[in-house]
């Protein structure tokens, strides 16, 4: 299964939770942080999933700086969701590779399978519109740009500069 697979999957599952709203690969506010998929449930709790394809890929993500906000709780609570999970291929991960507040599912066959339910990491409630806002301006550029602004807008000056170098190389 794609990344994008287990998204669509994560994200439907989401939905028919009754969360709202639903949205793959949200930047923080400070971007520290990517959220493969993020959820907001009825009572406002943020649930991240980080979707896991590979075991390098996993490895790398439990070296990552995110990690150790989460662990500070209630001290990041701002920037870090309210639940966090790993969902990954059957067997990818095993529970005693991650910590015990942390969510795990596993894709196949087209479902989602909870192995274990992640725990609340802290009770700070979010901002809804602030997020509804976000996740709306993303959708939006997705949608009419193709990317986030800020990925078009790097391709746009990485194809500038590519131009610039094949035209002087001319003369």
């Amino acid at each position: 299964m794609t990344t994008k697979e287990i998204q669509l999957l994560v994200g439907r599952s989401q939905v028919l939770k009754y969360h709202s709203p639903v949205c793959e690969n949200v930047k923080d506010a400070l971007g520290i942080c990517e959220f493969d998929v993020l959820s907001v449930s009825k009572s406002e709790m943020v649930y991240e999933f980080e979707v896991k394809i590979s075991r390098s890929d996993f490895k790398a993500d439990l070296k990552k700086k995110k990690h150790e906000y989460y662990s500070k709780g209630f001290e990041h609570r701002t920037r870090t969701p309210n639940y966090f999970s790993y969902v990954c291929p059957a067997d990818l991960i095993k529970l005693g590779e991650i910590a015990s507040s942390t969510g795990l599912y596993y894709a196949a066959n087209g479902e989602i399978t909870e192995i274990r339910k992640p725990k609340r990491l802290h009770d700070f409630i979010h901002d809804k519109n602030k997020l509804n806002a976000k996740i709306c301006r993303i959708t939006s550029e997705r949608q009419f740009l193709g990317a986030c602004r800020l990925t078009y807008e790097n391709k746009a000056i990485t194809e500038r500069y590519a131009n610039r170098e094949t035209n002087q190389s001319e003369y």
